[in-house]
């Protein structure tokens, strides 16, 4: 029986086997980016449908395994400590394009809702707060320069909706099958609707304009902004239960189980193949680029497979790198046992 115990300290292979997957996505994304488009090419296709939904996996996959208390000394060794050596790294070596913003973010995340944990109200409260400041000031943590270039405003409600994915998943095993249904139409609903446009980093949040309130002193509301950044998160979070469904149901398979078990081991490197990946695609240092203008063969063929090779090789430096406990916390925030 494949473990679902989220309150136990044993890993669970279908989540790692779907963040393997999300790290792909990830690595796929980047390299249809690095390989030979230009920019004007960005989130036309496979890309954009890719970017709608990610990142929002790959935030509310990062709570399931590490959010039970806030440990901030465990957070910030494990996530902000391989910031700080690749970032001296980078500085080193006159790289200045790599920031790590996702891992940033997360530990932002940590903070802001660590701190908001604290406030001993009842949780109807505490949820209705949360909702009411999303709406007023996400816009206005975009202009703030650490939030914004971490996109914080696009992470924290996706780091929230996995905590409480992860608190309640009883209840959604239960109901697997209607969220499953549910999830994959909207799912369908949305990426139908999808564009170039609707990418986050294409657009900021703005239905309040903060900028207008600050030198004109007049209150202006955008809605089309909100209800294009709330499009955003019905996708987003779509996505994401469509293949937390997926892979779930593909665990209760009992001729699947020994396959997510071995490819499972995979996935949690997926800290590591991020930062590795940074250099092997975003820098692109062994300067590969596929020219063709079959862009079916290089979005469906020559990328996901450039894709696959990377975290290969990712997951093979690291597993080298890693046998050495001081090497393995130095650059991947890996206190590992003795």
């Amino acid at each position: 029986m494949v473990n679902t115990n989220l309150s136990g300290t044993k890993r669970i292979d279908w989540i790692d086997c779907l963040k393997l997957f999300a790290i792909f996505l990830v690595v796929w994304g980047h390299s249809m980016h690095h390989l030979g488009w230009e920019r004007e090419q960005y989130f036309t296709g496979v890309d954009g449908w890719i970017y709608s939904f990610h990142m929002p996996l790959f935030m509310i996959l990062s709570v399931f395994f590490s959010y039970k208390k806030f440990e901030w000394k465990k957070r910030f060794i494990n996530l902000i400590l391989p910031c700080i050596t690749f970032g001296l790294f980078c500085l080193a070596v006159g790289i200045n394009s790599l920031n790590f913003w996702f891992l940033k973010s997360l530990f932002i995340c940590y903070i802001i809702v660590g701190l908001y944990c604290l406030i001993n109200v009842n949780k109807i409260i505490k949820l209705s707060v949360f909702i009411i400041g999303c709406i007023l000031f996400f816009p206005l943590l975009a202009h703030f320069p650490l939030l914004g270039a971490y996109k914080v405003d696009f992470m924290l409600p996706c780091f929230v909706f996995g905590i409480t994915l992860r608190k309640h998943f009883e209840w959604i095993e239960q109901h697997i099958i209607i969220i499953s249904v549910i999830s994959l139409f909207l799912f369908i609903i949305c990426s139908s609707f999808w564009t170039k446009d609707s990418v986050w980093y294409e657009t900021r949040p703005n239905w309040i304009d903060f900028k207008e309130l600050t030198v004109t002193h007049q209150f202006v509301f955008h809605p089309i902004s909100f209800w294009e950044n709330f499009f955003r998160y019905i996708t987003g979070f779509a996505g994401s239960m469509t293949f937390i469904c997926l892979f779930y149901g593909l665990s209760k398979i009992q001729a699947s189980n020994h396959l997510m078990s071995r490819i499972g081991m995979w996935g949690k490197y997926t800290l590591e193949i991020y930062l590795l990946q940074s250099f092997l695609v975003e820098r692109n240092w062994l300067n590969i680029t596929v020219s063709t203008n079959n862009s079916i063969m290089y979005c469906y063929v020559y990328t996901p497979l450039f894709a696959l090779i990377v975290i290969a090789v990712c997951i093979f430096i690291t597993y080298w790198l890693m046998k050495n406990k001081y090497i393995a916390l130095v650059l991947f925030g890996r206190t590992l046992k003795k």
